[in-house]
């Protein structure tokens, strides 16, 4: 498997990999029954600036089979994270290492946490957040979730 910065020229793969996932998998990261992406979320999934915006591809065969993103809150140095993992490569440590080098990612250009967003029945992905990250809090209420995420500094 290999780990690299998503690319301009991969939106064709990332619309093929919510094409492979379950569309329960593609609800518990939108939040929302979505059949297909648009072209505007594709863009949007693909067309980072790799500083405010940043975003990690997993490939197995030329093919992305996970991705990893955060956007930063203005004013902050607090990004929302979100993960995606095609429905047949979960609980295979694909999330966990594109989660930990985007944490190194976000913490090597200075925030200070991220946080994600969860539904409250997406059980694995609560436990994933606590496995990754004991240090994290989670706070849930009727809306759902949120994780807060700390991201730790390399000390040289």
């Amino acid at each position: 498997m290999e780990l690299r910065p998503i690319a301009d020229d991969d939106q064709g793969r990332v619309a093929r990999l919510f094409a492979r996932c379950s569309p329960y998998a593609v609800y518990l990261r939108f939040f929302s029954p979505i059949v297909q992406l648009s072209d505007q979320q594709l863009a949007q999934l693909v067309h980072v600036d790799h500083d405010c915006r940043d975003a990690l591809v997993a490939l197995r065969a030329g093919e992305i089979i996970g991705m990893a993103s955060y956007d930063s809150r203005a004013d902050s140095r607090v990004a929302e994270v979100s993960v995606t993992v095609e429905d047949d490569w979960q609980r295979h440590g694909v999330g966990t290492r594109l989660v930990r080098r985007l944490m190194a990612l976000g913490a090597d250009r200075g925030y200070d946490a991220f946080v994600a967003h969860i539904l409250p029945e997406n059980r694995a992905a609560l436990g994933f957040v606590r496995n990754i990250t004991p240090s994290a809090s989670i706070s849930c209420n009727a809306d759902g979730c949120e994780a807060h995420i700390p991201l730790l500094r390399a000390i040289c």
